[in-house]
């Protein structure tokens, strides 16, 4: 009790962190901004009443003043470059070495020494490895070169490239009329001439940033009381670059105590929003809550919802109607329920709406539109319907606009065009939700209802090969999802996830399918051939090869999750007893016989376990009345209570007993046999 306390109180402060980190760092890296209410581009005329410069502030060089002037720092620089001194002495040393062995006659002696002259005064004067900043420069470019511990500057064009090395020196080979081997000569000089002038790349980066430095970003100063642009002036191309720098003081100078209190209030009412959110989750959906990976999940639209909020204040304000808010419940809907999925775009309008002019008409219009995809995806059955999305948004939008238009106007012409368009890429963008369930699906480990509806069809590769290779088992595993989806149903477990648990359980069989009695038919019993351990570790095997062929056909965890644990820790008991009849107790170690588990950790996965301990033994009844059904039932799922195997999963004891009548009723159907009719 002590323990579930202690991980309780843990949970619930990774979950607060969460929260905190979560409006933190959207709050923190995205830009803060007083705003600066004003359109205005170069050539068109100021609409406003004159502007005068509040404050003395810097004038800013434009962007393509300030991109010249770095771009001239790159082609005016004097790179450095490094003589290598040691490598050049160790390979005209290596050089002489090998190619004086090749010399056999005062010939070819001779025409050694002249390829030896060559070789090293071009190794003496320095063979150049260019970079990016010499790499297109001519030979009059200078360099700044240290040599002997000493810095000089010398023309590019005193050096060698290597492949010019190569030319002067193979040209010289090709006149070889001696009898040495013109390919041994070649070997040995492609083996030994290289690039002994090197740049010092740290050197030249470092002179590079300091001259970068050193570029000032203003050019003047505006006084304070000096006028930057008249009413009705035409602005030019220095009004305009005035009055971005009046707009970039605003955006980066302001740290006065209206700001940070701005700042501080803007937090605490995230903080406030987020927590009357969670708190409406927690009162209709506690498990999206309770459930860490599915509240990751309801951060990371909350993460969404706060970026939209944030960017729709630096931006111009009619950009936000391209932002896709609809994203946020088809998300949400796609890992939750359709309340969650409602919830979310209430919260998340009404958040956005606070920062933007109208806000009330803006979220009225995404909480209907949002409302209507709601509704639309209230039975997902194909990753199809996402598509078709598009024009839902689209032309929910525009009919709103259309409304709106006529209410304010009441003249259909005057409709804003501009509008249209915004919504038009709205629904498109709208589509950024199918990958973005795709990831989040992928990164928690969540799986979909569109997901497991795909895994349960049972053309499925996985389940095809279970059909072709382990009928027997194929037919038990349909049995028992029989059995288990209507047990999850009736105590409010997830139905669709319980039979796909129940689907896949078993997979592992196809790698010994006659091992397994449902598999053998008359056969015989391969088992009769193999020792009691033998036959075990088969039994055990088969939830580590499930594993395995899961991992390879690329299965969620979430199913990986029934494979694991619908054994449990349990004990493959025939075998084992058999083992002490033949060993003796004290050679026979019991854990060689269990397996591995875990043990079921959710109501899905503990359903799976009863349900197919259940069905494996209802196979055996010869006797189909009620007494005896609900005799098994009770007898195989006291022994998994006993056996402590549902310790991990919040079942209750009326939820077992639910199951258990579900069970006996679903049996009792089954072996109903047909009244016989006189022939």
């Amino acid at each position: 009790m002590v323990n579930k306390v202690k991980k309780d109180r843990r949970n619930f402060t990774y979950k607060l962190l969460i929260i905190i980190a979560t409006v933190t760092l959207v709050f923190n890296f995205l830009p803060q901004v007083t705003s600066f209410h004003y359109k205005y581009e170069i050539d068109s005329v100021w609409d406003y009443p004159t502007l005068e410069s509040p404050i003395s502030f810097p004038i800013q060089k434009s962007q393509e003043q300030l991109t010249k002037e770095i771009l001239e720092i790159g082609s005016n620089i004097k790179p450095f470059y490094i003589y290598n001194e040691k490598q050049t002495e160790e390979k005209i040393n290596g050089f002489r070495k090998s190619i004086y062995s090749l010399s056999h006659d005062s010939a070819s002696y001779a025409f050694i020494q002249r390829i030896d002259s060559i070789y090293s005064n071009l190794m003496y004067n320095g063979i150049i490895k260019k970079d990016k900043y010499t790499s297109d420069k001519d030979s009059s470019f200078i360099i700044c070169l240290q040599r002997d511990k000493y810095g000089e500057y010398r023309f590019l064009g005193d050096f060698n490239t290597i492949v010019h090395a190569y030319n002067v020196i193979n040209n010289e080979i090709r006149n070889n009329n001696t009898n040495i081997n013109n390919r041994n000569l070649e070997a040995i000089v492609n083996r030994y001439i290289c690039e002994n002038v090197v740049p010092d790349e740290e050197k030249t980066e470092a002179l590079r940033q300091s001259k970068l430095n050193s570029i000032s970003t203003s050019q003047g100063l505006l006084e304070k009381g000096e006028i930057i642009v008249h009413e009705n002036q035409i602005i030019t191309e220095d009004i305009y670059n005035n009055i971005n720098s009046l707009k970039y003081y605003y955006e980066t100078s302001r740290t006065d105590d209206t700001s940070i209190a701005r700042r501080i209030s803007t937090y605490i009412f995230l903080i406030f929003i987020i927590v009357c959110f969670l708190t409406i989750l927690y009162i209709y959906y506690p498990d999206a809550i309770l459930n860490t990976r599915k509240f990751i999940i309801i951060c990371t639209t909350l993460f969404i919802t706060i970026c939209i909020m944030l960017i729709s204040e630096n931006f111009a304000h009619e950009y936000v109607y391209i932002i896709p808010l609809c994203i946020i419940p088809i998300v949400l809907r796609a890992f939750f329920d359709h309340r969650v999925a409602f919830w979310g775009l209430i919260f998340s309008a009404l958040l956005i709406s606070t920062t933007i002019p109208n806000g009330f008409q803006y979220a009225i219009d995404n909480i209907l539109t949002g409302t209507i995809v709601i509704a639309f995806l209230s039975k997902l059955e194909k990753r199809s319907q996402y598509f078709l999305i598009v024009f839902i948004v689209l032309i929910s939008y525009i009919s709103l606009t259309i409304i709106h238009t006529i209410i304010d106007v009441g003249e259909l012409r005057k409709i804003d065009s501009s509008m249209i368009t915004y919504h038009f890429l709205n629904a498109l963008l709208s589509l950024t939700a199918l990958p973005l369930v795709f990831y989040i699906e992928k990164i928690t480990g969540v799986t979909t209802d569109i997901s497991l509806i795909e895994y349960s069809n049972t053309n499925n590769k996985v389940l095809r090969e279970l059909a072709n290779m382990a009928p027997g088992t194929f037919q038990h595993s349909i049995q028992v999802a029989n059995l288990a989806e209507n047990a999850a149903r009736k105590i409010g477990a997830n139905v669709l996830l319980t039979r796909v648990g129940a689907l896949y359980h078993d997979i592992g069989k196809t790698a010994n399918p006659y091992y397994f009695t449902e598999n053998q038919g008359k056969a015989g019993n391969p088992h009769a051939q193999l020792t009691p351990r033998e036959s075990a570790q088969i039994l055990l095997d088969h939830i580590t090869n499930g594993v395995e062929i899961a991992n390879k056909n690329l299965l969620p965890e979430s199913i990986k999750d029934f494979i694991r644990t619908h054994h449990g820790t349990r004990l493959a008991s025939f075998f084992y007893t058999k083992a002490v009849e033949q060993e003796g107790a004290e050679n026979v170690n019991e854990d060689d016989f269990r397996y591995k588990g875990p043990k079921p950790f959710s109501r899905e996965t503990a359903i799976i376990m009863m349900a197919d301990s259940v069905e494996a033994v209802s196979k055996t009844l010869t006797t189909f009345d009620e007494e005896t059904i609900s005799k098994i039932v009770n007898s195989v799922i006291d022994k998994q209570i006993s056996e402590n195997q549902f310790d991990n999963t919040n079942l209750t004891f009326k939820e077992i007993e639910i199951i258990k009548k579900v069970f006996i009723s679903r049996l009792k159907t089954s072996f109903h046999l047909r009244i016989k009719y006189p022939s």
